[in-house]
């Protein structure tokens, strides 16, 4: 995504489905734990199906929860069925915007079309959901902020908990700032070198100074 630090893809590695599976089921039945939470930013779906799997196979007494994506494969039914049977409780989402446009210019790969459909069939297997999100993205304006904050509050119903929120932050490792003309906005510095960015259109409402954090 391109609000999110270039940290988060250096020297990035995958572990294979059998071998979180091998850690999950040792700490499980040689240390006690019985909650497991996967803190990975976009735990990769084909590992939480395998995890499920064997969990429900060998009746391990776990629940679990998980950072994941807003991807197609929740819209399957079946598919979160399985993570429900296999121990999921709560999957925590980036949804960050309401706004397809702003999820575009983020390229974050939600589509709100689906997520309506992922939160109905995770409530149905009875999987709670926490999503993130944040305001003043670039490319947003306020209308947009507040189109973000009326899709949390109409999918209260179906959203356990809303977490992380708050406003967009930009570092000298964002991809936002190696391209600032592509976002429409300007670079700047005060004279404690604090880094900061305006819109070309110079509206203030979206005007943010970059050392304050927004998740």
């Amino acid at each position: 995504c391109t609000f999110c630090p270039d940290s988060f893809r250096q020297g990035f590695r995958k572990r294979s489905p059998q071998r979180v599976y091998e850690d999950v089921r040792d700490i499980v039945l040689n240390q006690g734990v019985r909650n497991i939470h996967f803190f990975d930013p976009l735990t990769p779906p084909v590992t939480l199906e395998y995890l499920s799997r064997q969990v429900a196979k060998e009746k391990l007494p776990i629940n679990w929860y998980a950072e994941v994506k807003f991807e197609t494969i929740y819209t399957n039914k079946d598919y979160v069925r399985k993570l429900a049977q296999g121990g999921c409780r709560q999957l925590q989402f980036g949804f960050e915007s309401g706004v397809q446009r702003v999820l575009d210019g983020m390229i974050k790969g939600n589509r709100l079309d689906q997520i309506d459909v992922i939160l109905d069939n995770l409530r149905e297997v009875g999987i709670t959901v926490a999503v993130t999100w944040f305001i003043g993205f670039p490319t947003e304006d306020e209308p947009d902020a507040r189109e973000t904050w009326k899709f949390v509050r109409q999918s209260a119903d179906a959203i356990f908990l809303s977490m992380y929120t708050g406003r967009f932050g930009l570092g000298h490792d964002v991809p936002v700032f190696h391209e600032p003309e592509k976002y429409g906005v300007k670079i700047l510095y005060d004279d404690k070198g604090y880094l900061s960015y305006k819109r070309d259109d110079n509206r203030d409402w979206d005007h943010t100074p970059l050392h304050e954090t927004y998740h």
